[in-house]
């Protein structure tokens, strides 16, 4: 919806409103190695498998993703970002309940291995992201802020200061004159 309750977004084939700005699709999350950590799961889940045949479709959840014990909050954060980069918080507010919240939940759920917990709280100027993980031993808490509108940040290029382009030189040492 707009900000004066009309629906916006593209229609498709069957009727369906696709709203707009779209959310950007979940990067694939890293692949992991075994996690000594985990490996009472790792048993549980194999003699699940054993029992249940693999053809039941079960497959264990921590192959991929950062590992309950070490999860990179930054790159969490960024990819949640870049996801919600194209909404304002009104924007993000309206469309909470109706996909805003569940792409970041399955977005975490794919990028962070046996959450345990993840709260997610829309304050007036952003989103506070609260996880709880877990391994063999014991719980892990992570909490970290985040907002619509902002990009990824570019690499800083290195401008010559005022003083290298008065003298026009581009690199060394800036030669200053002395005041008696």
């Amino acid at each position: 919806m707009d900000r004066t309750g009309g629906r916006r977004g593209a229609r498709t084939s069957s009727g369906h409103v696709v709203p707009f700005p779209p959310l950007a699709r979940t990067p694939p999350p890293p692949r992991s190695r075994f996690d000594p950590r985990q490996a009472n799961v790792a048993r549980v889940v194999g003699a699940l498998l054993d029992a249940v045949g693999s053809s039941a479709g079960a497959r264990p959840t921590n192959l991929t993703g950062f590992r309950a014990s070490a999860v990179d909050v930054g790159r969490v954060k960024a990819i949640l970002e870049a996801g919600i980069a194209a909404f304002d918080m009104h924007q993000v507010k309206a469309r909470w309940k109706r996909d805003v919240r569940a792409w970041m939940v399955g977005t975490v759920r794919a990028w962070v291995q046996r959450c345990k917990l993840i709260r997610l709280r829309p304050r007036e100027a952003g989103i506070r992201v609260e996880l709880q993980t877990q391994d063999d031993e014991g719980y892990y808490d992570y909490g970290f802020d985040v907002f619509p509108r902002r990009r990824r940040a570019r690499p800083l290029r290195r401008r010559p200061t005022r003083a290298r382009r008065a003298i026009g030189r581009s690199s060394g040492t800036v030669r200053r004159r002395r005041s008696n």
